[in-house]
């Protein structure tokens, strides 16, 4: 069930009940492309102590980024901690700790997810400088993060819609919305598959090309669901379109557009200690560096330092 979401609010001007944005063109691929931002309403003081570690969680996210590392959970506590389960059952006791995501595109390079991270870190930075929960979308990667824990938990606002500027001809719209609802559809099914905690990802290139992709913290039926509201996002009659959501993403155009996995992520340094220049103090991060299977060939859970 997706969870409530601190950024569709009453006092934030939107286009649509929904929370979608609505853009006419997109960006052009590349490592380091801007999509679009949200900042949540909620605000924390200047030179506060939560401002201090949100600084010091995107500056790890965009270490982690350096590791070869696809996606990246990592919170800051401010207090000592414990588990008993390195996922499900850690036990903390912290007064404002900050929740934080990367996730880098399935078919990026190691090099590509590296700049886009720290690219994505700077600017949603820059751009909700003290708010409480923020996300940024770029063409390769996100970054998310948040007050509250958010970690397996499916959230599909705010939404950021993009449009192919051209459109299907009337003659064709019927035929191309059946290729196109049957190529999305089998694609969510095959992109969610797999256990919590494992790849969610997907492309097509048969009769249009199509890429899909969920956080993979998500389980198989969030993965899929968060897929199909995205997929029943897109605008009719488009020759191409782009969803972000904060839990997955959906992307298809009538050309290829993404990359061939000749250029999985190497495998990261053995053991993976806390990248130099790390802030101090507690933190645990969840870490995942995938093969071209769905399954982890890197796995850090709950590591403390």
């Amino acid at each position: 069930m997706a969870s409530f979401s601190p950024f569709c609010l009453p006092l934030i001007v939107i286009l649509s009940m929904f929370c979608v944005l609505n853009f006419t063109a997109y960006a052009s691929a590349n490592s380091r492309s801007y999509v679009s931002h949200v900042c949540a309403n909620t605000t924390f003081p200047q030179n506060s102590s939560y401002q201090s570690s949100l600084s010091s969680v995107l500056s790890s996210l965009s270490l982690y980024a350096t590791r070869n590392l696809e996606f990246c959970s990592l919170s800051s506590l401010n207090s000592s901690l414990s588990s008993s389960d390195a996922i499900n059952k850690i036990q903390v006791s912290v007064k404002i700790p900050i929740y934080s995501i990367y996730l880098c595109r399935g078919d990026v390079s190691a090099e590509d997810c590296q700049e886009c991270v720290a690219a994505a870190s700077k600017e949603v930075a820059n751009k909700c400088s003290n708010k409480m929960a923020a996300v940024i979308w770029y063409e390769e990667c996100m970054i998310r993060y948040s007050n509250k824990p958010f970690y397996s938990t499916m959230d599909v606002e705010p939404a950021v819609t993009m449009s192919n500027t051209n459109n299907i001809s009337e003659q064709r719209q019927l035929n191309f919305s059946r290729v196109l609802n049957t190529t999305l559809i089998d694609l969510a099914s095959q992109a969610s598959e797999g256990p919590a905690d494992s790849k969610k990802f997907g492309t097509n290139q048969v009769s249009l090309s199509a890429l899909q992709t969920c956080t993979p913290d998500l389980t198989t039926a969030d993965c899929n669901r968060c897929l199909q509201v995205a997929i029943n996002s897109f605008p009719s009659g488009r020759l191409g379109a782009r969803v972000f959501l904060p839990s997955c993403f959906v992307l298809y155009e009538v050309y290829p557009f993404y990359r061939i996995n000749d250029s999985a992520l190497a495998p990261p340094p053995s053991p993976l200690s806390p990248p130099p220049g790390s802030a101090a103090g507690p933190k645990v991060y969840i870490c995942y560096q995938f093969d071209n299977s769905i399954y982890p060939i890197q796995k850090v859970a709950a590591k403390f330092y």
